[in-house]
């Protein structure tokens, strides 16, 4: 599965998702574009866009995060 992590996101996220065809935004060369236009790139190259909300920015990447069935 082709994965774009944006550049929000850990960037150790992309090792743990190794089993995956990974690129993040940065290493596309589209760091900095608006929403808009990174999903219409995004969407021509990618199955998934994984990205978090910009008010979740600040939170600590490190503890058990969110478990399934939770």
């Amino acid at each position: 599965m082709r994965l774009l992590l944006d550049e929000s996101l850990p960037r150790k996220l992309k090792a743990r998702l190794a089993h995956h065809e990974v690129r993040t935004v940065p290493e596309m060369g589209w760091a900095g574009k608006t929403n808009g236009v990174l999903l219409r790139l995004a969407e021509q190259e990618f199955e998934v866009f994984v990205t978090r909300p910009a008010k979740f920015a600040g939170v600590s990447d490190r503890g058990g995060g969110v478990r399934r069935g939770e």
